[in-house]
């Protein structure tokens, strides 16, 4: 009976951390004006752009990831203000878009990266945190700054890569307690005799 119950709870748990995630806050039918600046660092480039359907004061900052970066697959923390609501209806202040080549004159698309999973980033005191499942060559972001009361003219945000920290993986856990219960019950069937 416990067999069954464990081999349950085994093959559940299987199935929960197997599942596909997707990048939920993706923006699409996006229509951009004419980039006003770009900014080139190590993780890749942002670009500032005007939204061109919803008038001349709100704007993104795109943030597009260099296919060089050193940092690829590390988490990356983003500073910048972002806007109270979202410009795009359904779409989220921040999240994925596909801008293959900045080719930002026409409409952008869904991005292409399924294991990008934004749905627990949050943006907390002035930043969020993309995981590194994100974090692959050419992944293009989205951040809705806070419109202006003239022309869109926005503001690069701090960017760099967060140094996961190592932790033991379930099955090298699972090893190592059953060796302390086999030495647990090894030194007490010792001390008995």
């Amino acid at each position: 009976m416990n067999m069954r119950l464990t081999a349950t709870i085994l093959l559940g748990a299987t199935v929960l951390l197997v599942a596909p995630a997707r990048a939920d806050r993706i923006r699409t039918g996006s229509s951009y004006g004419v980039p006003i600046n770009s900014q080139t660092s190590s993780i890749g480039t942002q670009t500032l752009v005007p939204l061109t359907p919803l008038g001349p004061t709100e704007g993104d900052l795109l943030l597009q990831i260099s296919p060089t970066s050193p940092d690829l697959g590390d988490p990356i923390q983003v500073k910048i203000t972002l806007s109270p609501t979202e410009f795009v209806a359904g779409t989220g202040t921040f999240g994925v878009v596909n801008c293959p080549g900045f080719n930002l004159g026409g409409v952008c698309t869904p991005a292409s990266n399924p294991p990008c999973n934004l749905s627990g980033v949050t943006y907390q005191g002035g930043s969020l945190t993309l995981p590194g499942s994100c974090d692959v060559a050419n992944e293009t972001f989205y951040f809705d700054e806070p419109a202006t009361t003239d022309d869109f003219s926005g503001v690069f945000a701090d960017i760099s890569a967060v140094t996961p920290t190592t932790t033991p993986e379930p099955s090298s856990l699972a090893l190592l307690c059953a060796g302390l219960f086999s030495l647990a019950l090894l030194s007490r069937r010792l001390l008995q005799s």
